[in-house]
């Protein structure tokens, strides 16, 4: 009896050092991981952003993840946001500053790609910021899952301090082509979620991979050309991005001309979708003919800044292509809120506005 306790206790104690010994090879394993942790290199295209810029930067600064480099492009700014980011540079070895006359956000992050030096590679913009473990998440969730790219989730915001995230982690992985119907399907449904701001790409997915300039909303052609290269892609439900919303945000004002750059935007997306499969190809176009119910919920939510005689051209074109896909809308995966706002559209456009202002006004006066 006494022996074969003696058998039993030595069996236990070799497996006791043996889990010892597989846990001291994942600690070592993990110490190589942080020593030797690729770099990544995080663009920020500036402009005019003096009063959110220090935020934004030391956002990325403080993050959990040391090895980064930040590359800052100020594109012509009229305020103090040039002398900002020089400041940073010359106080941070990792922090580079470049200037360039105004081209856009487009060629911005594209000076800002030609520059960069890591393994990676994430976008900021200038008046947001950014959870302080956000790259280390990311770059966990490649590791892990094995993959070329890592998103989390973003929340508008109009306050100046990163939120408590107390979802339940919630991660899906995608492969091959199922990460651009993910994407499109996404970008379709959920407002901003065609952004590239809360991603992480392995750097030679971006290699052929450039921003359109002249306009506006180039994330949303750049983004699934840059996924068109990627083979696996992990997704988190983690809210790690905060897109900051201020009275005189560009993304919230009067519409402008330059807004019809989102049709130029989603035409190309729908030609760039034309070699894949037809859920691919549906979802495109899903997102192109959504672009029109856009413009016009853009006017009757924050006004238009452009003639009367302009608005109503505009008006007219969206609500005729509303009228000729209203039923391909109806049977895409839209909440069904904008299903009730695109046939309220296209029934009476006009009375529709004048309900939201109605609206909003008796909203502000109980404000």
């Amino acid at each position: 009896m006494i022996r074969g306790a003696i058998c039993i206790r030595g069996g236990a104690v070799m497996g006791n050092l043996f889990v010892l010994m597989r846990c001291l090879k994942d600690i070592e394993g993990c110490i190589l991981l942080k020593l030797n942790k690729p770099m990544i290199s995080v663009i920020v295209p500036v402009y005019n952003a003096e009063k959110y810029l220090s935020r934004c930067i030391d956002s990325i600064l403080q993050q959990t993840y040391k090895n980064i480099e930040i590359i800052l492009v100020d594109d012509g700014s009229l305020d103090k946001s040039r002398v900002i980011c020089d400041d940073y540079a010359n106080r941070y070895e990792n922090i580079s500053s470049y200037h360039q006359k105004n081209q856009g956000q487009g060629a911005a992050r594209n000076y800002g790609l030609d520059r960069c030096h890591g393994d990676y590679i994430g976008f900021v913009d200038s008046d947001d910021y950014i959870a302080l473990d956000m790259y280390e998440y990311l770059y966990g969730l490649i590791v892990k899952n094995r993959t070329d790219c890592a998103s989390v989730s973003f929340k508008f915001t109009t306050d100046d301090r990163e939120k408590l995230n107390n979802d339940n982690e919630l991660i899906s992985v995608y492969e091959n082509e199922d990460v651009l119907e993910q994407h499109l399907l996404e970008s379709t449904t959920t407002t901003g979620s065609h952004s590239v701001c809360r991603c992480l790409f392995k750097a030679e997915s971006l290699t052929d991979v450039r921003f359109p300039t002249g306009m506006i909303n180039e994330d949303i052609p750049f983004k699934f050309a840059a996924l068109s290269h990627v083979e696996r892609m992990a997704n988190s439900n983690l809210i790690k991005y905060y897109y900051y919303q201020k009275s005189e945000s560009t993304t919230r004002g009067a519409f402008k001309e330059k807004d019809l750059d989102l049709f130029k935007a989603t035409t190309m997306l729908v030609d760039m979708a034309r070699p894949y499969n037809e859920k691919i190809q549906v979802l495109a176009k899903a997102k192109h003919e959504r672009s029109f119910f856009s413009i016009l919920a853009r006017i009757a939510f924050y006004g238009s800044g452009v003639s009367k005689e302009r608005k109503n051209e505009i008006v007219k074109i969206c609500q005729a292509s509303l009228r000729k896909n209203f039923i391909f809308l109806l049977k895409m995966p839209l909440p069904i809120s904008r299903k009730v706002l695109i046939l309220l559209f296209v029934m009476n456009y006009s009375m529709t506005e004048l309900c939201i202002l109605i609206a909003k006004k008796l909203l502000s006066v109980r404000g």
